[in-house]
């Protein structure tokens, strides 16, 4: 069977990807504005810590790239900072990789007592 070469009725066009103008941000303004800077929650457009809060041996890479909840929110845990760690990405996926671990070493907190 012959076939007939596919034609296209339009000329390709050139479609560059368009640059964001505006950094992303997590949340809409009205959530931003219901928590402000001093209220106690790790919002997260704030700057994370320096260095890794789990240092764990033989993983941490040392830079903190990760806010983790040490209660999870899906089990009651709120985003207030003192259940939050800033973690570096090796750490954090050491952390959910390795659950009994780490509620040993107090990087995760069950939700049920």
């Amino acid at each position: 069977m012959k076939r007939t070469p596919l034609k296209r009725s339009t000329p390709l066009r050139n479609r560059a990807p368009m640059r964001r103008v505006t950094p992303l941000r997590s949340g809409t303004a009205a959530q931003r504005r219901a928590h402000p800077a001093g209220s106690g929650r790790a919002r997260p457009d704030e700057p994370l810590a320096d260095w890794c809060e789990a240092r764990i041996d033989g993983v941490c890479t040392g830079r903190a790239a990760h806010r983790h909840h040490i209660k999870r929110r899906s089990q009651g845990g709120t985003d207030d900072a003192s259940n939050c760690a800033d973690l570096c990405s090796d750490c954090h996926g050491w952390v959910h990789a390795n659950p009994a671990r780490s509620y040993e070493l107090g990087l995760l907190v069950r939700g049920v007592a």
